[in-house]
């Protein structure tokens, strides 16, 4: 009995969608016409459905069916896989889950039983935790009955282990036992973290193949930063009412009788896309862009990891110690090669002047923050400049809350009133991140200065020598930044134009330093100390120049005039993320791994994968391939109920610009899609779709009658991992 193809089966009904589809480029046979593209479709109240779906995605990599009684295993979860976005574009670092399994089944005709222990799972807001579970399933999945009887019940658990903090369960019924050969699934979780708890649920009846069925749904939703829960039924039925859902929200409800909120009818053939990974293709020959971006690692006692171009990922969060191997797992068995791996303080960035007319950047969104006289409080915005009247814009103000970046339209746009001859300093994520803006005499604004950023690695040719000399004039940092420096916000030297500060980066330890000691926090500086500092994201740099190079300064329009071409930034601090991580051979030779791809567009509404027009006709982006279909550099947008999507969606064969080239080059191939239905009309759209009950309703507690794994976590030493990212070693 094949244990995964029960959850590759729900995780496709559930999502009411049709299997992967496929595409092709001008040739036959190459690596852009066979690379897969998969989509699911969302739409509100079907987040708990979601969740059940990433769920069972997870457990689908265990590979139980293929493991099943080869004894205790081990394996790496890809958990990105099973996401519908992205992460914070400041931490890149693979993010894999170890996991213990034992699958187990007495005979042909017994159930299978499959324990499971997660130790060191993310549980919210940077906590870890520990989660047991115990799924079966007693029955050969069939056409009639593709999810059998399957039961999955897990608990979740402080980091102790001791303290249970939360659970929940899956639970199939089949067709034996409902009426006119329909299944059913259920859902429930409920978790607590700090004070607040957040409960999920669902339940659902439907044909074997999904094409007729009625749900209601519950997942937390938010109102002015207040947590409110959400209920939603959905009904749909293929042969009365082709691609069409009846949709109906409520405040509460146990089933959906009980709903007391506003019908709507969704079309399935009218989908909105969001693109969450592209792969990259050469143009001419149609082959996929690969990059060395990393490897697997083992350490310690068997615990595993990942090093790579934006750091390291390990089972405890920790710098790997005692011995290190780098895992081949391409061979049979795995090839160990030992390897050395240590940390610098901080990352040394190069900075390479790209210059942007007003023109380039008219109606292009920058983050701006400016102190407001009338509440006495720092305010951030959202403001662009208007090409029209040349000036900049208050579109919106910026705060962040429960759901992160929260912006509020003005009434009207707000023209910026600048500083003659001055500097503003704006951040886009579309023109790849810190803009400078240059006013002139009249206070208008003149110049546009951004930077192309790229890592100084051992091999850079920055480094030919073992030493670089830098000079620093505003924004220099101190050296063993201590706890009194953070009190008094006193990290930094006076600024000093008439001679600066030099430093020097050594290339034997990736470190900065002046004549006093390396520029990093004193060892006695924690990370509970710059949390209740302004310096919770580490401290960064001003300018550091070729001190070669530092002569001409003598003021701040020397500095930020854009006469500069090249320039570096240090940066800081206690996280994984802003320390660099150092990696050589047994002897002693660095390894290094390949930057991200710089790219740049110009984007027409032509490119659009969902057609229409957009305020972004005719802007520019710069953005950056980190290999395995990781592209990034479009802003997000709030699509509502919390969730962000890229606002550009980019159609399949898009031609993309490698930075410092004068052609397109390279193409894009959509990988990982989510689709939103569009909304119509209730009626006629989804006349005869009713909103009928489901049988005992919505589940409001865990289902106590499900088997529990209460066993301890077991030892795995000496086990290399037998499963890594849903493949069998």
């Amino acid at each position: 009995m094949k244990f995964q193809k029960t959850f590759l089966a729900s995780s496709m009904a559930l999502a009411l969608t049709s299997t992967p589809t496929y595409a092709a480029f001008d040739d036959a046979g190459t690596d852009y016409t066979n690379a897969k593209q998969n989509a699911h479709m969302w739409t509100p109240g079907m987040e708990a459905l979601d969740n059940v779906n990433s769920i069972l995605c997870f457990v689908e990599q265990l590979k139980t069916g293929e493991m099943v009684n080869k004894g205790r295993y081990t394996a790496l979860v890809n958990e990105a896989k099973c996401d519908t976005g992205g992460g914070d574009s400041r931490d890149k670092a693979p993010k894999q889950q170890f996991v213990i399994v034992e699958s187990v089944r007495a005979s042909d005709t017994a159930a299978q039983k499959t324990k499971v222990w997660i130790p060191g799972m993310s549980v919210g807001d940077g906590a870890k935790g520990l989660i047991k579970a115990y799924a079966s399933i007693s029955a050969e999945p069939t056409q009639a009955d593709p999810l059998q009887d399957f039961t999955l019940r897990y608990d979740m658990y402080d980091e102790s282990g001791v303290q249970k903090i939360g659970g929940g369960y899956i639970k199939a019924t089949p067709s034996s036992e409902l009426e006119n050969g329909k299944i059913g699934i259920e859902f429930y979780e409920q978790n607590q973290f700090g004070s607040e708890t957040y409960t999920s649920a669902a339940k659902i009846i439907k044909n074997p193949d999904g094409s007729d069925g009625v749900a209601i749904t519950r997942a937390p939703s938010w109102n002015n930063n207040t947590q409110v829960d959400k209920y939603y039924g959905l009904s749909w039925n293929e042969t009365t009412k082709a691609n069409r859902v009846l949709i109906k929200d409520g405040d509460f409800a146990t089933n959906n009788s009980d709903l007391n909120g506003t019908q709507s009818c969704l079309a399935k053939d009218q989908l909105k896309t969001a693109v969450w990974q592209y792969g990259v293709y050469d143009q001419t020959t149609g082959n996929e862009v690969t990059l060395n971006s990393g490897f697997p690692i083992s350490y310690g006692s068997n615990k595993q990891g990942y090093i790579g171009y934006w750091g390291y990922w390990t089972e405890d969060e920790t710098l790997p110690t005692g011995d290190v191997y780098k895992i081949d797992y391409t061979t049979e068995p795995p090839t160990k090669t030992a390897i050395n791996v240590s940390t610098a303080p901080g990352k040394l960035w190069k900075n390479q002047l790209k210059t942007l007319t007003m023109a380039d950047i008219a109606g292009v969104e920058f983050e701006y923050g400016a102190w407001d006289n009338t509440t006495s409080t720092w305010q951030n915005y959202l403001i662009a400049y208007n090409g029209t009247t040349s000036q900049f814009e208050k579109l919106a103000t910026v705060t962040w809350g429960t759901n992160g970046k929260e912006v509020t339209q003005l009434s009207s746009p707000q023209t910026l009133t600048l500083n003659t001859n001055d500097r503003m300093f704006l951040w886009s994520d579309q023109l790849g991140g810190q803009v400078t803006i240059s006013t002139d005499g009249a206070g208008s604004p003149s110049s546009v200065v951004i930077a192309e950023k790229s890592l100084v690695t051992p091999d850079s040719t920055d480094l030919a020598g073992e030493a670089l000399s830098l000079t620093c004039f505003d924004r220099c940092p101190k050296a063993d930044i201590s706890t009194a420096n953070l009190s008094g916000e006193n990290v930094y030297e006076t600024t000093d134009f008439s001679s600066g500060y030099t430093y020097t980066f050594s290339k034997s330890n990736m470190t900065l330093a002046n004549n006093t000691g390396n520029i990093a926090f004193a060892s006695t500086v924690t990370k509970s100390d710059l949390q209740s500092s302004n310096y919770q994201w580490g401290v960064q740099s001003g300018m550091l120049i070729p001190t070669a190079n530092a002569g001409s300064i003598t003021g701040y329009n020397n500095l930020y005039d854009g006469s500069i071409s090249t320039w570096y930034e240090w940066e800081t601090g206690l996280e994984n993320w802003n320390q660099y991580t150092m990696v050589s051979d047994a002897s002693g030779n660095a390894i290094t791994f390949d930057e991200p791809l710089k790219f740049e567009l110009q984007y027409v509404d032509s490119m659009a994968r969902n057609g229409g027009t957009s305020k972004y006709n005719n802007q520019n982006f710069f953005l950056e391939y980190g290999g395995n279909g990781d592209l990034w550099g479009f802003p997000n947008v709030d699509v509502g109920d919390g969730f962000f999507y890229p606002a550009i969606a980019l159609k399949d064969g898009t031609a993309l610009t490698k930075s410092g080239d004068t052609s397109a080059n390279y193409v894009v191939k959509a990988w990982q899609m989510e689709q939103k239905m569009t909304s119509v009309s209730v009626a006629p759209n989804c006349d005869g779709l009713a909103l009928g009950d489901v049988p005992g309703g919505i589940p409001t507690i865990v289902d106590a009658t499900l088997p529990v794994n209460t066993d301890s976590v077991p030892s795995v030493d000496g086990l290399e991992p037998a499963v890594i990212n849903g493949v069998v070693q």
